[in-house]
């Protein structure tokens, strides 16, 4: 009987340990492919119902940008929630992270905290994910370029919309960074 014991619970921690689940946000390892570690299941290749949107397309210097997450109505009265996302901004040009996301510890869409740093290789501010997995419709965000790099940029992100159904290389509009005269 022992021995069966001993064997039910080394079974069960290794098939834990194939499928972990982060409902407090993507881990650090997340940063490169922006891939979940939903076990075995593949991201999903139609349209992603969800965007990210700026509020500018062009830049100058260190201006702030405004970032929205955004959920989109799939019926008249159907929309998907976002139940975890990882968003990064990545230069064009060779995919490396760049500046730096903000925004303030409030209630967005009446839930506080919904947001959390995941610690990738540039700063632990490069790159955001979630903390929680309640759904959400928008979420907002702002980010600042460093101030050293003139090119194009775009904001990378996955989308979960549940443990075995998520989207992940979701591209906003590309947003041009010029340097400022000073």
């Amino acid at each position: 009987m022992e021995h069966l014991s001993i064997l039910l619970l080394c079974l069960l921690s290794h098939g834990v340990g194939n499928v972990m689940s982060y409902s407090t946000g993507a881990p650090p390892t997340a940063c490169l492919e922006l891939m979940p570690k939903h076990g075995r299941f593949a991201p999903e290749f139609s349209d992603p119902p969800y965007r990210i949107l700026t509020d500018v397309v062009s830049i100058n210097g260190t201006q702030l940008i405004k970032i929205v997450l955004q959920a989109i109505q799939v019926e008249e009265y159907s929309w998907k929630t976002i139940k975890g996302f990882v968003l990064q901004a990545r230069k064009l040009d060779s995919q490396e992270l760049v500046g730096a996301f903000s925004f303030q510890d409030r209630r967005d869409n009446g839930m506080p905290g919904d947001i959390r740093y995941m610690g990738c290789e540039y700063g632990s501010s490069a790159a955001v994910t979630h903390t929680n997995k309640r759904p959400k419709t928008e979420l907002y965000l702002t980010w600042e370029p460093s101030g050293y790099y003139e090119g194009d940029v775009v904001f990378v992100g996955t989308f979960v919309q549940s443990f075995n159904t998520f989207w992940i290389g979701v591209k906003s509009e590309q947003l041009r960074l010029t340097k400022s005269a000073g």
